[in-house]
């Protein structure tokens, strides 16, 4: 829960560009039909502001080993 309102915007890098692919979960079950939008610019979060997250959402690893393309495209 929030204490503060949120601003989406400032999570998202001021360069909007992205890559766009079909894949699946990086959690178990794996599950396919995820369609990932990866921006291609990044924004940084200080340590101060990464407890919070963890917090919300667990500290549990939720990536796997990076997966061949196996035919899938990436649109940008």
């Amino acid at each position: 829960m929030l204490n503060k309102p949120l601003s989406l915007a400032e999570l998202i890098p001021d360069n909007k560009y992205y890559y766009r692919f079909n894949g699946s979960l990086t959690t178990f079950p794996c599950s396919e039909g995820v369609r990932w939008i990866i921006m291609k610019n990044s924004v940084s979060a200080s340590p101060a502001q990464l407890p919070p997250f963890v917090r919300l959402l667990g500290d549990h690893g939720n990536n796997r080993l990076v997966q061949p393309l196996d035919g899938r495209l990436i649109v940008e």
